[in-house]
């Protein structure tokens, strides 16, 4: 399901193309925007950032901040339901 919604959302071909680090926590981060209810949107992305920079390469925090920032404006109308968390 992950991978399905970054295919959508990216002009990149795959998931899988991303670092193994980056690519699990953009599927969590992924999972926790569009399917967890009890998460907000700005707590996702920021969680997803401290992981890619902690366990991830250099610039992978950046890496995943552009990626969910961009994911997270192309889908304001669908994660409406997360506006008053």
């Amino acid at each position: 399901a992950a991978s399905d919604v970054y295919k959508r959302q990216t002009s990149n071909s795959s998931i899988d193309s991303l670092h193994y680090i980056d690519r699990n926590v953009l599927r969590i981060a992924l999972f926790e925007l569009f399917f967890s209810e009890l998460i907000p949107i700005d707590v996702a992305i920021n969680e997803a950032i401290n992981l890619a920079k902690k366990y991830g390469e250099q610039k992978s925090g950046g890496l995943i901040n552009a990626i969910l920032d961009s994911i997270k404006n192309k889908n304001k109308e669908r994660l409406e339901f997360k506006r008053n968390l």
